[in-house]
């Protein structure tokens, strides 16, 4: 006899259990395949889609960042503006002192003899004049006609004569310290 190698020898046929095992393990090692093939790709696409959301929520954390801005330094100028209103407001509260009426009122009582050297306003209603009358007489006639209380017209409450004096030509210098409530 002689020996050899057969190579026609066919292989050993498995038992139908071996096969349907086998098969089964083949669908089972697919469907396995398939599901994690499809469990990765939900994955990345989750991973894809919050990479969007992301993007697009902090565009809008952004938007709103930039809009909360704006509307600060729009409230800090309201609050500026609203200061400053304030402030106007009660400047223009403040009692006011007509010093066009203050000086109308002594050009029109002082005679043409009597010259007016210095006037001086203050904000509290302190008027303080210098001049010079032509004689006592005159500046006796300016110190009644400003000190008359029945002119409706006299914006002073009080008045000081401060000094007079007589000058070797005749004249007189005198110096008046006026008070005034007139705040309009």
């Amino acid at each position: 006899m002689v020996s050899g190698i057969d190579f026609l020898r066919a292989k050993r046929k498995l038992s139908f259990e071996q096969t349907r095992l086998s098969h089964s393990l083949k669908i089972f090692s697919l469907v396995l395949l398939v599901l994690y093939c499809l469990v990765i790709g939900a994955a990345f696409s989750y991973r894809f889609y919050l990479g969007q959301e992301s993007q697009r929520i902090s565009q809008a954390i952004n938007i709103k960042k930039q809009k909360i801005e704006q509307l600060q330094k729009i409230e800090s100028l309201q609050f500026l503006l609203k200061t400053r209103v304030s402030q106007l407001s009660e400047l223009f509260a403040q009692p006011r002192i007509d010093y066009v009426q203050i000086l109308s009122y002594l050009e029109e009582i002082s005679p043409a003899s009597v010259v007016l050297t210095d006037i001086s306003l203050s904000e509290k209603g302190k008027v303080s004049l210098t001049g010079m009358a032509d004689n006592a007489v005159v500046l006796g006639d300016f110190l009644e006609k400003l000190t008359a209380k029945e002119v409706t017209a006299n914006p002073f409450t009080e008045i000081v004569l401060s000094s007079t004096g007589r000058e070797t030509d005749g004249t007189y210098n005198f110096s008046l310290s006026l008070e005034t409530n007139d705040q309009s």
